[in-house]
């Protein structure tokens, strides 16, 4: 539209406009300025959201769990939570602690849950987890999908071998997807833990895993530590 032919339109306008009732008037000016209105009204929306996303400060990550159909208590959700948040020492207004419940079950048979495994391997190839508690059934398709660190970057040799049993592993893979024959561990049976006891609301056995791209890495450890202090800290 060009700047006469509004004005022109908006001459004509003010003419048609002096005897039609209000709907009229509403219905009326829709049909001659219906594309300067949709412009304006996409143009808000677009600064808007522009303007949140600018202004609205993202706060930093101290630590993303997700708990991929492992069912805990309100005591253990707080535990990992506010309780560590606390522990942390964290800013609420610049800092936070996300804990991510996703359920899935089998997605041979099931495009629903096969979306839901797909959103977990989205976050955390977003970076936005950190490590997952996960029961015996949900593990194997994250062993499969190497989505999961190697624990040998978390744990001395010591540890790992002390863990023995309670170690599962992964096939590894060269750069072209050829498996090399080593086992890496990835993940550790974790129900034993007086946490993990206390914690879950299911009996099944209760494995930590941590993000290959986790984007805390520096803090696993703690993570770890914090895990095994579940008794002295709830009792302090």
């Amino acid at each position: 539209m060009t700047e006469n032919s509004f004005f022109q339109r908006l001459k004509k306008l003010k003419v048609d406009l002096k005897d039609m009732t209000f709907r009229q008037k509403v219905d009326h000016i829709w049909t001659y300025f219906k594309e300067v209105i949709l412009i304006t009204v996409i143009s808000l929306i677009v600064i808007i959201g522009v303007g949140i996303n600018v202004f609205t400060p993202k706060k930093e990550l101290l630590m993303g769990g997700m708990c991929a159909c492992t069912y805990l208590t309100e005591e253990g959700e707080h535990y990992l939570q506010e309780a560590y948040f606390d522990k942390l020492q964290g800013n609420p207004k610049k800092q936070e602690v996300g804990l991510h419940f996703r359920s899935f079950g089998d997605f041979a048979t099931s495009p629903q849950d096969y979306e839901a495994f797909q959103a977990i391997i989205a976050m955390m190839s977003a970076e936005m987890i950190d490590y997952l508690l996960i029961d015996d059934d949900r593990l194997e398709p994250f062993i499969g999908y190497e989505s999961l660190m190697d624990l040998r970057e978390v744990f001395t040799e010591q540890e790992l071998e002390q863990f023995g049993k309670k170690l599962r592993y992964a096939q590894h893979v060269d750069e072209d997807g050829n498996p090399t024959g080593e086992q890496i561990p990835v993940a550790l049976d974790i129900t034993d833990l007086p946490f993990t006891q206390n914690c879950r609301l299911y009996e099944q056995n209760i494995y930590l895993c941590f993000a290959a791209n986790a984007p805390n890495k520096d803090s696993l450890r703690d993570l770890w530590q914090y895990l095994l202090d579940w008794e002295v800290n709830t009792k302090a």
